[in-house]
């Protein structure tokens, strides 16, 4: 009810009586759903050469979406068996 009347003044244009100040609500931050290494190891069964070479890059470099997407041979130092990732989350 307070957080109507909160958005009532504030569309209205009006200043609130001071008993309606209220602190932010803070949501709790979820944890981000994870496979099993048991799922992971059966869908890498499942997978054709390409997608499993694709999907173990992916986990096992903990890439993102687009990071794995912006990936280019050059990329790759395989003397060194490193794998560059440029642009990552934010652009960094």
């Amino acid at each position: 009810m307070i957080f109507g009347l909160q958005a009532y003044y504030k569309v209205m244009g009006l200043k609130q009586p001071g008993g309606l100040v209220l602190p932010p609500v803070r949501k709790p931050k979820r944890l981000p759903r994870v496979l099993s290494q048991e799922q992971i190891a059966r869908l890498l069964r499942n997978c054709s050469l390409y997608d499993k070479t694709l999907l173990a890059i992916i986990y096992d470099c903990a890439l993102r979406v687009g990071e794995a997407c912006r990936l280019r041979w050059d990329d790759i130092c395989f003397d060194r068996k490193k794998l560059f990732v440029f642009q990552g989350k934010g652009r960094k």
